[in-house]
């Protein structure tokens, strides 16, 4: 098997390889885009330049270099495989970095994750993720679309793990980004917006029709932008009973200074033993909307400035 260092210089232009491709997406590290060789929904190809400009390629879906060749009408002196190991995973919380395409963080044995499987996890209708954008994938993750306020795919994360760390991986080149921007741009009444860690969460409230943004992570908080709350005389945080919560609410309260955005913002919790906004809704779907319209109510101020955690409901301390 050849490596990088020995791989001829010559053939096929990187540029040119992208024209043969379709779904192409550009990246810190090179490309993504679908993979000929199979029918690709989500871009599984990993397209990168190395040594000499040679044009290096992987389909992480498993199709073959041969395979791939003979889809884009190459020969072997054109392209060579992608032989180099994925980077060391990234150390966030919740995000997991491999190289082009990430692999799969779960273990040999784990089982695959589905939307269906997703749907009974977070006891969401399977209809309603899929009308979300969740896509299932033949390596058995899930893609999970983000889209700019226009509607445009901007990444995919990909859901590997239904219980285990790290949940999610991206592709190398995609950073964090804030969740539901294309919703929250549908709506015409902006009066309030709820922001919440995480995918789950997010799609829960917009399930009951709540405008709501996702930031992604606890450690995230400047993610979100002045642009994605202009026009926002209202924020409701919802701050999870644990450390993250803390750190969640810090964060945002920081950021919204810095921000210079102007408005009110105020904090609420699920019931005490109760984690995170799925878990509350799981605990009781039929009653979930009258105990947060409750929760939204009832919501302590937050004086985010210059104290960030005056009025807070939580001991952060």
């Amino acid at each position: 098997m050849s490596t990088l260092s020995d791989t001829p210089t010559t053939g096929i232009r990187f540029d040119a390889v992208l024209d043969r491709l379709q779904g192409v997406r550009r990246t810190t590290s090179g490309a993504m885009a679908l993979c000929p060789a199979h029918n690709d929904k989500d871009p599984s190809l990993s397209i990168s330049e190395g040594e000499g400009g040679r044009v290096l390629l992987k389909c992480h879906a498993g199709c073959s270099y041969e395979e791939i060749q003979h889809a884009l009408g190459l020969g072997p002196n054109d392209i060579s495989r992608d032989e180099r190991q994925a980077p060391t995973a990234c150390k966030s919380e919740s995000v997991q970095a491999t190289g082009g395409r990430p692999e799969l963080s779960t273990s040999p044995e784990s089982e695959p994750v589905t939307v269906s499987a997703l749907a009974e996890k977070t006891a969401l209708p399977e209809e309603y993720l899929r009308q979300l954008g969740l896509r299932d994938n033949p390596s058995g993750r899930v893609a999970v679309p983000y889209f700019d306020a226009g509607g445009r795919e901007i990444m995919i994360k990909w859901r590997a793990s239904l219980n285990g760390k790290p949940k999610y991986n991206h592709n190398t080149g995609d950073s964090a980004r804030v969740y539901g921007l294309n919703w929250l741009a549908q709506r015409e009444d902006k009066c309030f917006v709820v922001l919440v860690e995480g995918e789950s969460c997010t799609w829960t409230l917009l399930h009951y029709d709540y405008p709501v943004l996702g930031i992604p992570g606890a450690s995230n908080a400047e993610k979100l932008e002045l642009v994605h709350i202009r026009d926002v005389p209202y924020i409701y945080i919802v701050q999870e009973r644990d450390d993250a919560g803390c750190q969640f609410v810090d964060g945002l309260s920081k950021r919204l200074r810095a921000l210079h955005w102007v408005g009110d913002v105020f904090i609420l919790q699920p019931p005490e033993g109760i984690k995170d906004t799925n878990d509350w809704y799981k605990s009781d779907p039929d009653g979930f909307r009258s105990c947060f319209e409750k929760a939204l109510e009832d919501a302590a101020p937050l004086d985010y400035f210059p104290d960030p955690f005056k009025g807070a409901i939580l001991d952060c301390g």
